[in-house]
This record gives structure tokens, sequence and C-alpha cells, in this order.
């Protein structure tokens, strides 16, 4: 049993790789990687102790930035090969725990009458493999969702496994580690219960009594988890619409599941999207006939096909929109939700392979056909990869999904301006700010376009009506540097309409922002200006 189990490991290892291997050499992206790794200030000022002391910028994640600090291996920041090799290898031992936790399951409720890891294996292949977890483990960010798997899957292997209070205070204590890794890992519990309920429902007390410490000690990271967020307010959606789009989220996962194909970072589909187009209505159609599908089924079979496919949905909870999140104001649904909840699709798929087995044990063209849909799958997930390997591909990738996203039409303006093609650029930066007028990063973008294009009717009567009152301007420090930018253009184009005591002002308020703005202080040595404080 020892050497088959290491034998499945090596597999897993070589299909990990063999998808994902060329991720060693992608760099990383400005989605995320910025702000929580390579522009990091915390990891270059401050010491381990602050990530557990504190929250960085809306998340309280301590064991993931403690791993980054690691993996710099000496230098200020972490290193992008280290943080691509680590992904790959916790996503290969993630796939082990699934196939090691899918045997306990079949084992004990009788399924595996043939050959006995089979179904195991394929359930677990499915999870390595589907392109949905291509976003985890080729994004470098992703690393918090693989780490937050493998102190859940590992947890609840030891609560399956064991029963005895040693055991279940340790599987409690790694599922407190996996909360700190991703605060999403509340749901386990949840979806532990779920599962109960279909695959053995006679015992479901007793596992609510051994999972109330796992319930006790998510309290105290629910209350930091919502005061790490408060920076960044959710959408205030009604609470009788929140289930519309939760179920939206749930039939587009269903569809991505069947069809992985146009994945991205950015689907757009955000809760007012969602309710104006109406999406619910086919989402729902789907979601309802699955479930009545499934719920309707008396045979043996039916107790893990629906332990897989609601344990899932109950993984899922957290980022359903039923309680209003953050990154709604992006898009509800991301595909690195589904990293945990992939274990419920890999039991149902275990089961199907079970069933089909018994039915037929020495049918080879079920092994032929699962093949090579999990080579189909393979090969989706590489080509799907390669949108991951740097930020040109990966912003270009993303406005094709969503064209409407603003993060994506900001980094293409960016690159058409390094590119020489002013025009476009202008055009990005001005669809991103018509998208969102509020946000002081595509508004100086578009700006700075403007500026470039020396069109100095349409700055003097599009950005600086725009700009907020100074009050407004100094409450925000963090957005100084885009204040800046705005009043540089500004100046530049009075500058060249013979305006020159309001450029002067504009000028010099651009200085007091931010010193270092490189077009205010060409144009201070230009016009030989003297900026007082």
């Amino acid at each position: 049993m020892f050497k088959k189990s290491n034998n499945i490991f090596f597999l897993i290892l070589i299909v990990c790789f063999a998808i994902y291997g060329a991720s060693l050499g992608f760099t990383f992206l400005s989605w995320d990687d910025d702000v929580n790794i390579f522009r990091n200030v915390w990891m270059e000022t401050e010491g381990l102790s602050a990530f557990w002391l504190h929250s960085y910028y809306g998340l309280y994640i301590p064991v993931t930035f403690t791993v980054w600090k690691i993996l710099a291996l000496g230098q200020i920041m972490p290193l992008s090969w280290a943080c691509h090799l680590f992904n790959i290898v916790f996503h290969c031992i993630n796939s082990f725990l699934v196939f090691q936790i899918l045997q306990i399951i079949l084992d004990r409720h009788g399924v595996q009458k043939v050959e006995k890891m089979r179904p195991a294996l394929a359930g677990a292949l499915i999870f390595a493999v589907h392109p949905l977890q291509v976003e985890t483990v080729a994004w470098a960010s992703g690393m918090r969702d693989l780490l937050g798997a493998t102190f859940s899957l590992i947890a609840v292997y030891i609560f399956l496994r064991n029963s005895s209070l040693k055991s279940n205070l340790l599987a409690t204590g790694l599922f407190f580690f996996g909360m700190l890794s991703k605060p999403s890992i509340i749901s386990v519990p949840a979806g532990i219960l779920v599962g109960s309920f279909f695959l053995c429902r006679e015992q479901i007390k007793k596992q609510f009594k051994r999972l109330i410490p796992w319930f006790v000690v998510s309290l105290p990271l629910i209350y930091v988890t919502k005061m790490a967020q408060g920076y960044a307010q959710a959408p205030d959606t009604p609470l009788w619409q929140r289930p519309l789009v939760a179920i939206d989220a749930l039939g587009f996962y269903l569809v991505k599941l069947v069809l992985p194909f146009n994945l991205g970072p950015d689907y757009g589909r955000k809760p007012q999207w969602v309710l104006e187009n109406q999406t619910y209505f086919l989402t729902g159609l789907i979601v309802f006939v699955l479930v009545i599908f499934l719920l309707t089924r008396k045979n043996k079979d039916s107790r893990i096909l629906n332990g897989g496919f609601f344990s899932s949905a109950a993984l899922l909870l957290p980022v359903l929109g039923l309680i209003p999140f953050a990154f709604q104001h992006t898009s509800t649904v991301a595909d690195h939700y589904m990293y945990l909840p992939m274990f419920g699709v890999s039991l149902f798929i275990a089961q199907i392979v079970s069933s089909f087995a018994d039915l037929n044990p020495k049918n080879r063209g079920q092994n032929w056909g699962g093949g090579l849909i999990i080579g189909g799958l393979a090969i989706t997930s590489i080509s799907t990869s390669l949108h991951w390997k740097d930020d040109r591909a990966f912003f270009a990738h993303m406005l094709k999904i969503n064209p409407t996203g603003v993060g994506a039409l900001n980094a293409m303006s960016n690159f058409a301006t390094q590119d020489g093609d002013l025009e476009l650029a202008a055009k990005l930066a001005k669809k991103a700010s018509d998208i969102f007028p509020e946000n002081a990063v595509t508004f100086a973008n578009y700006a700075i376009a403007l500026g470039r294009l020396k069109k100095d009717k349409e700055i003097l009567e599009t950005v600086a009506p725009r700009l907020p009152p100074d009050e407004m301007i100094l409450a925000n420090k963090e957005a100084w540097a885009y204040f800046s930018s705005f009043y540089s253009v500004i100046a530049g184009a009075q500058f060249r309409s013979g305006q020159t005591q309001k450029a002067i002002i504009s000028l010099c308020r651009s200085m007091d922002l931010d010193p270092q703005n490189p077009d205010a202080v060409l144009m201070v040595k230009e016009h030989n200006i003297t900026c007082k404080k």
C-alpha cells in the first residue's frame, strides 16, 4: 500500500510539473503581486512580527506573509521563481491529499469494489489538472489559497482518520493556521457538515460536536478579517438580491467546470451587472436542474454525488455574494475561489468513475476515455497558464475576457505609451476613466496620456474641472502621487496656453504633493521656478 501511494504521489508530481513547470520562468504581476510581494513596503522595512500583529492591505494572512518572507532567500523581497516553485510543489501535495481523503471516503462507504485506487486517483487528477486551478497555481499571490488548502486538507484527513481528542485538537490547530493563510478557509467546517449530512446522516450530531472547536477558533478570525477589510467598502447589494447573485455565481462555476475556456482573473461579473443583465435566470436554471437531478436520485451512488456537489457549494459560501466582499467591485466570481471547493468536484468524479467500473470492470474504453478527458484538461491548463507569464500577456488576455476591466485598460494604456502609441494610450485611459471616474489611478492615466499628446484644450476642459477640492486631496495621502500628476499635466497645458501664473500655482501644488514627480521636476528646471513650502 505504501509503495502504491508513493507511485501515485510521483505520478501527480510529474503531471503538475508537466503543466506548470513553465511558470518557474514567470514574473510577478501587477495584480496583487505588487502590493503583496515585490512592492510590499513592510517586506523591506518591517520584521515578521508586523504581519502577525497587524493586517496589511485589508488582509490578515500572517502565515502566507511569513512564507513569502522566507522565500526571499536572504534578499529583501521574495524571488519570483521561488514563489512559483512553492506553488507547484504545494499543488502537488494538495492533489495527493485529495487522493488520500477520497480513498477514506470511498472505502468507508463501500463503493470501491473493483480497482481500489482508480476512482480516487481520477478525482485527484481532476483536482490537479483542471484549468480552473491555473489561476491559483500560476499566480504568485495564489499561494494564499494553496497554503490555506494544505492546512485544511491535512486537518480533514486527520479528522476522518482518527476521532481521538488529541487528533481533534491537532486538526483544529491546522484549520486555524489555514485561516491565517486564507480567511475564506472558514467555510471548511460547513463543508464537512454538509458532506456528512449526505454521506452519513446518522453521524451528523457526532460530527457537529467534534467541529465545535473549529467554529470557536474561527470567531476571532471573523472579527479580525472584518476589521482588516474595513478599508475597502463592499458593494451594498440589497439583502433580497444577494441569493440571485449567489445563484449566478454557482451556475457560472458549473459552466466553467464543464467548459473551462476563456478563463481569466476579471470576469466583470459584479452584482450590479448580474442584476441588470438578469443572468441569474439561465445560471439559476442550470443549478436548479442539477439540484433536482441529484436530490431525486435514490440509488446507492446518490449519497456521494450529493455530498460532492453540496460540499463544494458550502465551501464557496464566503465568496458567493451572500455576504458582500471587497472584490465584488471587480467581480463576484474568480477562478481561485474554486481551488479548495474543487475537492467536492473530485469526490463527484470519483463516484462516477467507481460506478462505471462496477458496471463493467474490464472495459478498457473507460480508461482511455478518462485518460483523454484528463489529457484534454491538462493541455487546456498549459495553454491557460501562459496568460500568466508577464504583465503584457496577462492584461492583454484580461482585456479580451472583460473589455470593461479597468485594471486591464489602465495597464494596456501604459504599455501603449511605452510603445509610443499615444493615441491608443489616451483612448484606453479615457475608457477606463469613463467606467470608473471616481478612481484616482484611472483618471491620472487619462490625464497623463492627454498631457503627452499636448491636447491642452481637453486637459483644461476635462481634467482641471474634475479635480477634487484641496481638503479631499489632503485627506487621501495614499493618492497624492496621482493628484500630483493631475497638477503637473494641468501646469503643462497652462504654460503652453500662455496662462503662466496659473501654471506656476498648479506646478507648485504638484511639487508639494510629490517632490519626486519627474514631469514636475523637469518643468521646474525648464521654467526656472522656485516653489515655496
